[in-house]
């Protein structure tokens, strides 16, 4: 008996300890940064501004993260066969690479129409956006990149460079959301977002339940529902 309550009193005390190391780590690391984010996203910003953001975000997304990302995967995987004929995969490259350009472009201009605001940390979006790609996945941004890596190292390498870069940035990807960005949207836009997150895919589109889809609007969509209630008034 004595033994059975000196293992448990143990486990307990580990528990506790790892609970208190985790949640300091998580006051360091992510709240500064969550606050941070949540006061940025309630300052006033002219278009100029956001731009300019935009463009730099765009900028470090679209060429410096892609390539790190892919060139330890090409030393990694450069002792591996070739999958398929370099011609397939080649042709498998640009469209996956253009597929997923283009459908993250898409996400960014509907942050940018809808939200007004953007993808970056110093302008994020004012409001939430759950039509056009947001309406099938939370984060088509991040889906669209992970093609968009997978196609350019499969272009530039090899299939299987293309492979792993995705992998190691879908890790790296979720991650992120996990830690920073659902929290700082529940901050940001409460019951709305919780249940929008519940009823929409996380990453790869796919059909969401109706009440999401038909879901909570954005800022425009309010605004015009607004004004059609009253003139209908």
């Amino acid at each position: 008996m004595f033994d059975n309550l000196k293992r448990v009193g143990t486990r307990s005390v580990k528990t506790a300890v790892r609970e208190l190391g985790d949640d300091w780590l998580r006051r360091i690391m992510f709240d500064s940064l969550i606050r941070r984010i949540v006061e940025k996203s309630r300052q006033e910003r002219s278009a100029k501004e956001k731009l300019l953001g935009l463009v730099a975000d765009e900028a470090f997304f679209l060429i410096l993260v892609p390539w790190l990302l892919i060139l330890p995967a090409a030393l990694l995987t450069r002792w591996i066969p070739g999958i398929i004929p370099r011609n397939a995969e080649a042709g498998l490259g640009v469209l996956t690479t253009f597929a997923g350009l283009s459908y993250s472009l898409w996400a960014v201009g509907c942050q940018w129409r809808l939200g007004h605001g953007t993808p970056s940390l110093q302008a994020p979006t004012e409001q939430l956006v759950v039509s056009g790609p947001y309406r099938n996945s939370r984060n088509p941004i991040q889906f669209g990149a992970l093609l968009y890596v997978l196609g350019l190292g499969t272009l530039s390498f090899s299939l299987a460079t293309g492979i792993v870069a995705a992998i190691v940035g879908l890790i790296v990807g979720i991650a992120y959301i996990k830690g920073i960005e659902e929290k700082e949207l529940a901050v940001r836009f409460g019951a709305a977002y919780e249940t929008y997150r519940k009823q929409t895919p996380f990453l790869v589109p796919w059909r969401c339940r109706v009440e999401a889809c038909r879901g909570t609007p954005s800022g425009a969509r309010k605004e015009r529902m607004n004004k059609t209630s009253t003139s209908g008034v």
